[in-house]
Parts: C-alpha cells; sequence; structure tokens
C-alpha cells in the first residue's frame, strides 16, 4: 500500500505538469469540453465524471473502479475532482476503457494510467491510434492538434469481449465507423428495485471531412457505419448514454433528476429518436458524397435522343409527345400545394404482412452486404445472403371527395408508397378537371434494395409477378375495405414510380397489357439489376431497349420518363456496362420513339437520381399527359 501511494504521490505532480502544458489547449476546443460539470449517481454504482460534454463514466466495486473515457489531455484534474467530490478514491480505479481513439476521449489516458495503474483495455481496431497518440488514425493522424501522448495498451479487446470487476461486467460491442475500433458499451443496473440496461453509445456520428466513398485510408467505412446502426438498433436499452452529453441531453435530463423526477436517464425512446436522426444524416451525407462522384451528362451527347431544350422553369406541354429538356431551375408546381377551397380526398392505410401472401412470402439480404461479381460473367451477381424474412408493407389509398361510392373509377397504383405528394396533386388536377376522378393506391415495398432484396425482387423481376401481386392480393383489399370499385379497363388504369418503383410500373404494363395501358416513371431503373438471374432476360430491364422493345410488337402502353444529369452511374460493384440509369432512359426513350409509342421524355438539368424538386415541378403536367385522351367524366364534380 505504501508503494501504491507513493507512486499515487508521483503521478499526481506528474499529472498536474500536464494539465499545465495542456490547458492552453482550452482555447482551442469547445468550452463545453472543459467546464466542470456537477458529478451524480446515474443509477446504482453508474456514475457521471464527466464535463459538461466530454462524458466520463465511473463504475463503483468493492474491488475497485472502471473509467470509461479519458477526454481531453487537460481533462484528468477535472475527472479526478468529480470522482473525490463523490467520495471515491481516484487511485482505485483499476480499469480504464474509451468509447473511441480520438484526443478528446483518449487523450488522457497516459496521465490517468500513469496516476492509477489501471489497466488499460481498448478495441482491436483503435490500439495502434492509442499507442501511437493518434498518427496512424485514418482522419486525423496527420494533425498536429490532434495528437495526444501515447499510451500502452495493457488487454486487446475485441467484439463481445466482456469486462468484470466484482459483481459488474461490461460487454463491448464493436460499432465501427466513426473510428475503426469505436465501442459501444453495455452493462445492467438496478434503479428502484428494478433492473435495467445501460447503452453507452461510441459515436454514430459522421464527421465533417469524413469520406465515406472512394476512402483509400478506410475502404470499408460506410460497410461499418451500415453495421454499427444495424447494432445499435438490435441492441436492448433502458438508460441512454454517450461518449457526448449533447447526445443524450445531459443537461436537461440532470435538473430534471435534481428537480426529483423518475429517473430522466431512462429513455428507451430518446435513444430510438438519436438513432434514426443519426443513421438518416449517416445516409445524406453517404448519397451526397456518391452523387458527388457522379458525372454531370450532357443531354446533346452523341447518340443521345435530339431533345428540345424548353426554358428554363418551364415544363412539356400536355398535348405533345417527344425529348425534351428541362431545367436548370425547378420550382414547385402551383398544384404541388394545398390550396384552401380545393376538395381534398380522403386517405386510408392499411398494413399488409408477409405472412398473409403467396406470391411474395418475403426475403430479406443481411444488412451491410451485397454479393461478389461472378468471376465467368460480369453481368451475374452472386448473392450469398439472402434468405427468407418476414416484412410488413403500408398501403395508402386515396379517394378524391368526388368519387361517388359504389361506381366504378380510374386508378393509379403507385410505388414505395405512400406517397402523399400524389395525393396533393391529385386534389388540384381533379379539381381543376384536368385529369378523371381516379383512385391511387400507393403500395410500401417488401423493405431493402436491389438484388437479393424484397424490393429488388418485387420490382427489378422481369414477369408478370408483382402485377399479379397487386391485381389479387392488393386490389381486392382495396375495394373491400373501402367500398370503391376499380375499374378493369387498363385504358383506366396507370403505374408509376421511381427508380426500381419506375421499372416495376413498365413491367406491369409490358407483361400485362391488358391490365394497365399507362407508365410513369422517374430515373427507372431499365438496367441490369435482376436477381435471381433469369436466362429468358439475363440482362434483366436492361433487356426492354436492348431487345424486348425493338424486337415485340407495339403494346398499347402511354409512357411518361424523366431523368436527371446527374443520375445514377455504376452505384455498386457490378461494371458490367449496364448500370448507367442515364444511358438507360436515353436508350428507352430512342426505342420507344422509334416504334411509335406515345410517350414523353424529360431529361432534367441539375438533378440527381430521383431529384425531389423535378418530381414537385413535373408531376402535375406528366399525371395530365399521361392521361390523355381518356374522359374526364362529370363526376369530378363535388357530389
Amino acid at each position: 500500500m505504501k508503494a501504491r501511494a507513493y507512486k499515487f504521490f508521483c503521478s499526481s505532480v506528474a499529472l498536474a505538469a500536464v494539465f499545465i502544458l495542456a490547458s492552453t489547449l482550452r482555447a482551442q476546443v469547445n468550452p463545453d469540453w472543459t467546464e466542470p460539470f456537477p458529478p451524480f449517481r446515474i443509477a446504482e454504482n453508474l456514475y457521471y465524471v464527466g464535463s459538461k460534454d466530454l462524458a466520463s463514466y465511473l463504475i463503483t466495486t468493492p474491488q475497485g473502479h472502471i473509467l470509461i473515457n479519458s477526454d481531453l489531455e487537460a481533462s484528468p484534474p477535472l475527472i479526478r475532482a468529480s470522482v473525490e467530490k463523490l467520495g471515491f478514491k481516484f487511485g482505485d480505479i483499476r480499469i480504464l476503457l474509451i468509447s473511441h481513439a480520438h484526443w478528446d476521449h483518449d487523450g488522457g489516458s497516459a496521465a490517468i494510467k500513469a496516476l492509477t495503474g489501471a489497466t488499460y483495455m481498448v478495441m482491436d481496431g483503435d490500439v495502434s491510434v492509442v499507442e501511437s497518440g493518434g498518427k496512424t488514425d485514418f482522419q486525423y493522424g496527420s494533425q498536429p492538434a490532434s495528437l495526444y501522448p501515447p499510451t500502452k495498451v495493457d488487454r486487446v479487446l475485441h467484439d463481445g469481449d466482456e469486462v468484470k470487476l466484482g459483481s459488474t461486467t461490461l460487454v463491448a460491442h464493436l460499432t465501427p465507423g466513426h473510428t475503426k475500433g469505436c465501442t459501444t458499451w453495455t452493462m445492467k443496473v438496478a434503479d428502484a428495485g428494478k433492473i435495467y440496461d445501460v447503452v453507452i453509445i461510441g459515436s454514430p456520428n459522421v464527421n465533417d471531412g469524413y469520406r465515406l466513398v472512394g476512402n483509400s485510408s478506410y475502404p470499408e467505412i460506410a460497410s461499418d457505419y451500415e453495421r454499427t446502426f444495424r447494432v445499435l438498433k438490435s441492441l436492448p436499452v433502458d438508460i441512454f448514454l454517450g461518449a457526448h452529453g449533447s447526445y443524450f441531453d445531459l443537461q436537461t435530463k440532470y435538473e430534471r433528476l435534481k428537480e426529483g423526477a423518475a429517473n430522466p436517464f431512462i429513455d428507451p425512446a430518446g435513444y430510438k429518436r438519436y438513432l434514426t436522426d443519426r443513421e438518416e444524416s449517416f445516409r445524406t451525407e453517404l448519397a451526397k458524397q456518391k452523387a458527388a462522384l457522379i458525372p454531370t451528362r450532357d443531354p446533346n451527347t452523341p447518340g443521345f435522343v435530339t431533345a428540345k431544350e424548353l426554358p428554363d422553369g418551364s415544363v412539356p406541354p400536355v398535348d405533345a409527345d417527344g425529348n425534351f429538356i428541362i431545367g436548370p431551375t425547378h420550382t414547385p408546381a402551383f398544384e404541388m400545394v394545398v390550396h384552401d377551397g380545393v376538395p381534398r380526398g380522403a386517405v386510408h392505410t392499411f398494413t399488409m404482412s408477409s405472412a398473409d401472401s403467396k406470391i411474395f412470402p418475403g426475403i430479406a439480404r443481411d444488412s451491410g452486404t451485397f454479393g461478389t461479381v461472378s468471376p465467368t460473367d460480369p453481368a451475374t451477381l452472386v448473392v450469398t445472403t439472402s434468405h427468407p424474412a418476414p416484412y410488413t408493407r403500408t398501403v395508402a389509398v386515396y379517394v378524391p371527395a368526388q368519387y361517388v361510392p359504389g361506381t366504378i373509377a380510374p386508378f393509379i397504383v403507385g410505388a414505395d408508397g405512400p406517397d402523399q405528394s400524389l395525393f396533393t396533386a391529385l386534389d388540384n388536377l381533379i379539381a381543376e378537371k384536368r385529369v378523371p376522378a381516379m383512385i391511387a393506391i400507393s403500395i410500401g415495398n417488401g423493405s431493402g434494395d436491389a438484388q437479393g432484396s424484397e424490393r429488388g425482387l418485387e420490382y427489378d423481376t422481369m414477369s408478370g409477378r408483382y402485377a399479379e401481386f397487386v391485381e389479387t392480393e392488393v386490389l381486392p383489399l382495396v375495394e373491400r375495405q373501402f367500398n370503391v370499385k376499380l375499374t378493369k379497363d387498363p385504358e383506366g388504369r396507370a403505374t408509376m414510380g421511381c427508380s426500381s418503383g419506375g421499372s416495376a410500373a413498365f413491367i406491369m404494363a409490358w407483361y400485362h397489357p391488358e391490365l394497365y395501358h399507362r407508365v410513369l416513371a422517374y430515373s427507372i431503373t431499365a438496367v441490369n439489376q435482376q436477381w435471381p438471374r433469369s436466362a429468358e432476360t439475363p440482362h434483366g430491364a436492361w433487356e426492354f431497349h436492348e431487345r424486348l422493345i425493338p424486337n415485340s410488337p407495339v403494346k398499347p402502353i402511354r409512357v411518361w420518363l424523366g431523368v436527371g444529369d446527374r443520375d445514377l452511374l455504376n452505384p455498386n460493384v457490378m461494371r458490367d456496362d449496364m448500370h448507367d440509369w442515364v444511358v438507360a432512359s436515353e436508350n428507352m426513350a430512342k426505342v420507344l420513339g422509334a416504334k411509335g409509342y406515345h410517350y414523353q421524355f424529360v431529361f432534367a438539368r441539375n438533378a440527381v437520381h430521383c431529384d425531389r424538386a423535378v418530381k414537385q415541378q413535373t408531376l402535375p403536367e406528366a399525371l395530365e399527359w399521361l392521361w390523355r385522351g381518356y374522359a374526364i367524366e362529370e363526376s369530378n364534380n363535388v357530389h
């Protein structure tokens, strides 16, 4: 004990020196990172000992204590003061853990380890960063301000490892992306006689400057973030904590705790909201970075269809077929806004389950996985992680105010629903008698995307299967539940969608022209995305413009197509020259025109895949063009 006390005294002197040297950093960081915060008990033997925003946690046991996060190089005196204010000895810390290897969470580790003699345990992906003092970090290794004293790791952790002291057990969950070894900690605590699951999130954040696409220093960063969200969503959680107080609203919850409220840190709903927000932010940034890598295509490129360039801000006339160029400005159409005095249709929703489907019993591809290109055929993707899986889907049914119950009505079927923008457009267009008083059936997909997923199976399969699913399993439910009658006349039936939903719309009409004569598709996935592979159509929907439309008799289908100048190009591992959405749309326009189809093709400048602004600008005109030739009955009047 005397030797340990002497070591503690010497280390305290060293710690003070470190603090003096590091204190100059205070002016360079968020002031909340260095401002003391009252230490307090969260639940049972779990305490908060961090600053106003940099979170540190003390887990106490009779055998010694565990500290999670050493924070900044200048933070140890603050952490020590908090521990001692709670009545515990700083020197009794036996184990030191971190959430991830960034200077604001492990910068003080060398000092704390020297002071306490604690065993330092770090997830394997972060070990080299910790032991190099930040120099091997994929993002910040070359930035002097992000470096800190190197610290020897005593135990290398792996995903699922347990850290035990006394009767307390923590589990280390690898949640990478933010760093390669980012760690989320879980444990159980008691509070008011109940046992609660604690989750201390490492970090799911995408920092400014992170490259999610084409990152040579961390090629798997995007898939690691995917893994992280999958893991975090799977964890049981009652008490929601994290590496920063801002993650879980520390200051507000602490004030509520002081006021005597029921433990506000028990917040599973807040945990779910936080994950939803962070995942949406990640996916937005990922999409943005992918889009930035896509070249802007010129609609006048040799080989593209000859198209009429329209004045900026305008859309094609509703009575003209052919090819048009719009943009770069995309102002929402008047009809895309709710207006007072316009009769509004009723929107009903119901849920369908895979257990009730004979046609689509359900599959899924494991999250974070995709497939590999066949070594013998670059046009074939081998998917080994797809398996049976249940799903539910939401179906929204729009019934216009002008509909007379019991009468037969035209309708439009939409993919990837519910689609409120469609309903708003129909309210206005029907009121102005520019389209018939149609029912809209907006069907959610069965989840996932692309090869091996339920959505991919439904939308990208080159057969009449999805149209048959709609005909036999969806439409009868709509008629029974909402007292409507849907026309059997294919002239009064339309389909619409975007991306694979757009290909599904065209596939429905192509394979069942006796059911549908009208198709509206944005960014149609007329590419090689069918899975499983079909010997009859080995190139998937690319076959439409490659072979099927040119070599088949003209079908009674009217088609509206739209594409963006920065639409998708080779978005996955396949390099078969059949994954260019712009070329696919141009080719569709070319073969439709050559065969004499009634079609309208809109090439939008300053637009990405399924561009929302383009849809807001063009949907009313597209719908009006689509329904040309169909009688607009007096039933459009309000009854």
